[in-house]
């Protein structure tokens, strides 16, 4: 019995992953704005500027690391 929960649950999780997953991609491909975003999910890097407009705080404490 608690094997066969196990895996309803392992099922369930893995197709919701998947679903999030594809809904993810689909509203960078889908959704104007969001286009060029697409390489960032490939890379893990996005540019200073989008940092900079969309991640103030953030890119303002990657740049100040930086000086040291």
């Amino acid at each position: 019995l608690v094997e066969s929960v196990n895996t309803l649950i392992h099922t369930i999780m893995g197709a919701i992953f998947m679903l999030v997953f594809i809904i993810h991609v689909a509203f960078v491909l889908f959704i104007k704005k969001n286009r060029h975003l697409f390489k960032s999910m490939v890379t893990g890097k996005v540019t200073e500027q989008y940092a900079m407009k969309r991640h103030p705080i953030w890119y303002e404490r990657i740049r100040h690391k930086d000086r040291y």
